[in-house]
């Protein structure tokens, strides 16, 4: 196999060089495992950008100690919850919903900022669309679709996103819930204590 040599920006060598120090391994062995990493997943049709935001996600997955299961077994788990103590279970979500915002205060500073974090991050989630669009002076329309398989699993959602949105001074001031979509105008209120 015949060598080559690379040229990479300065800091990016210096980042490398500490890692295969880390690592206990030679810079070569270092370079050659990270570019054949790439490359395979370049050539399965991953897009590198799509990388990033993967790592990003699994971050935060990770920091939430998550436990990813299927959707439908999610969906009966929910709706058998809400049928036995629907204020529980809401309650609950919207907590949860404050919890992840704060978490995500830390990588977002911004109404803008979390927009832009949430549709990386939604691209690891079965939701089928989500639309966010500034319609002036503060106030947003979302409009999401697949965001749960049953009524009772939509509104836990809703839960979950008003705790995130009110962490970051949004309040939903019109709301539709219906299996599988939310419809939302949200208000940046940013003096609202």
């Amino acid at each position: 196999m015949a060598r080559m040599s690379l040229a990479v920006e300065s800091t990016l060598g210096e980042g490398l060089s500490q890692l295969a120090k880390k690592r206990n391994m030679t810079l070569y062995a270092l370079t050659n495992e990270i570019i054949e990493a790439g490359l395979e997943a370049i050539n399965e049709g991953i897009d590198l950008d799509f990388l990033k935001d993967f790592w990003k996600t699994y971050r935060i997955l990770r920091d939430f100690d998550a436990i990813l299961l299927p959707s439908e077994f999610m969906d009966s788990i929910l709706s058998k919850l809400y049928e036995k103590d629907r204020e529980f279970l809401l309650i609950n979500f919207y907590r949860l919903g404050r919890d992840v915002g704060k978490y995500l205060k830390i990588l977002a500073d911004t109404p803008e900022q979390l927009f832009e974090l949430g549709h990386k991050l939604l691209k690891f989630y079965p939701l089928k669309t989500v639309n966010i669009r500034n319609i002036g002076s503060g106030l947003y329309e979302v409009t999401a679709f697949g965001v749960g398989g049953t009524i009772e699993s939509t509104q836990c959602v809703f839960e979950l996103a008003r705790g995130i949105f009110e962490e970051f001074k949004l309040k939903i001031v019109e709301s539709e819930v219906s299996k599988g979509l939310l419809r939302l105008k949200i208000q940046h209120e940013p003096n609202k204590a």
